[in-house]
């Protein structure tokens, strides 16, 4: 079965399902990468002036060379290239498809997402995954309790509208 785990448990990271892709986001790449786990897609959702508040480390790494597509809200994150806005092919920064991850939503109101979390479920419907582990996932604090967590639990429903797994 095709099969996603979005992000990994610091406590024990490893990939639980063999095969699965491996997504995460931010800046969690550095307590991922100690353990080997390289990822199949990477999202950063931030907006461009959001990213001071990132750790140079981070910074660092998302501006070099990646082999696998980091994801980033066109709505949102772009780059002015000679007059036109675009996204630098060098750092492999790819588009998320925002059109078609819109037309996923069939609450009877607005689309949302609320955190990066809701962008790698529709991303995953929209990709055709038929497991979408979760598991490690942690919204906690009062932000993410109030604010995402229930446009996430929204997201998931839409996957298992469609018969998605969601662990």
């Amino acid at each position: 079965m095709k099969t996603v785990q979005i992000n990994f448990t610091f406590y024990s990271p490893e990939i639980r399902i063999p095969g699965a892709d491996f997504w995460s986001c931010n800046g969690l790449h550095a307590l991922s990468e100690p353990y080997g786990l390289k990822p199949s897609a990477w999202f950063q959702i931030h907006r461009p002036e959001a990213l001071p508040k990132e750790t140079e480390s981070h910074l660092k790494w998302l501006y070099s060379p990646h082999d696998f597509p980091v994801y980033v809200n066109p709505r949102t994150y772009a780059w002015e290239l000679n007059g036109e806005y675009g996204f630098p092919e060098e750092f492999n920064f790819q588009p998320l498809p925002m059109d078609e991850l819109d037309a996923l939503w069939t609450w009877p109101w607005p689309v949302g997402y609320s955190c990066t979390f809701s962008y790698q479920i529709a991303m995953a419907i929209h990709l055709g995954y038929e497991v979408i582990d979760m598991s490690d996932v942690r919204l906690s604090d009062q932000r993410e309790k109030t604010l995402e967590a229930p446009n996430v639990l929204l997201w998931v429903g839409e996957a298992h509208k469609r018969g998605i797994k969601v662990l």
